[in-house]
């Protein structure tokens, strides 16, 4: 291993202490049993991602401890910010406001379900009127078997032949 490289994984080390030493600090204020950790690679504990910063929330026996990964919306790695006071007061079960956001996303699933249900059920029904209006209206024959032609006898001579 080149001089270069220890310094680089003594930097990574140090930089991963600091933030945890940091973030402990913070969590610790809001609540004593809050702690973030880093989980490396091969770790296989449920609800651990590895490789990733986590949120661990130390709960009274027999409740097991809760563990929330810390990551964007589609599980990539992110550096804790910010966004760590925002997921706690989310998913905080306690407080009112967390309960009031919940509900309000609720009732806008539902809401963008039903209006779904409605755009459905209008398409169907628009779907049926177009049947049946292709079905009622005179249309014109593609079929070389019995080719189209502009009056009732037909073709050109074509009767007068027969």
């Amino acid at each position: 291993m080149a001089a270069q490289d220890s310094q680089e994984i003594l930097g990574a080390v140090s930089h991963l202490k600091g933030t945890l030493e940091y973030w402990n600090r913070e969590l610790r204020q809001i609540d004593e049993r809050l702690q973030m950790v880093w989980f490396d690679e091969g770790v296989k504990i449920l609800g651990v991602v590895p490789c990733r910063y986590h949120i661990l929330r130390r709960n009274e026996p027999p409740a097991p401890w809760s563990i929330i990964p810390i990551q964007d919306s589609e599980g990539n790695y992110v550096e804790p910010d910010s966004g760590v006071f925002e997921m706690l007061l989310r998913d905080d079960m306690w407080s009112a406001s967390a309960q009031r956001e919940r509900r309000r996303h609720e009732r806008l699933a539902r809401a963008a379900k039903d209006r779904e249900r409605e755009r459905e059920a209008e398409d169907r029904q628009a779907e049926i009127v177009e049947r049946i209006q292709a079905a009622r209206r005179a249309f014109v024959s593609m079929s070389r078997d019995q080719p189209w032609s502009q009056n009732a006898a037909g073709r050109r001579g074509a009767r007068r032949a027969a």
